[in-house]
């Protein structure tokens, strides 16, 4: 049997360059947690770093998007998306 993660709780992300992304419980890193999922209210181009390290650009994201990743980071530098929540 195969079981889905669903999210428990959601937090308003604030692109930044210099942090990962601060949750209520702390800031998401790989020691500690699995990333957080994405849901984008307002859509364009956004730039993260997945919970690999990778640092990967979306284009021509949709409004109204979930983006079922695992990041740490949303950077502030080539993200123009907005409303961007933090499911976890």
């Amino acid at each position: 049997m195969t079981y889905l993660e669903q999210a428990f709780n959601a937090e308003i992300v604030t692109p930044n360059n210099n942090a990962n992304i601060t949750l209520s419980g702390g800031t998401i890193n790989a020691a500690s947690n699995n990333g957080a999922c994405l849901y984008i209210g307002t859509g364009g181009k956004i730039t993260v770093t997945m919970l690999g390290g990778q640092k990967v650009t979306f284009h021509n994201v949709v409004d109204g998007t979930f983006m079922p990743i695992q990041v740490q980071k949303v950077w502030a530098t080539d993200t123009d998306a907005s409303d961007i929540l933090a499911l976890y």
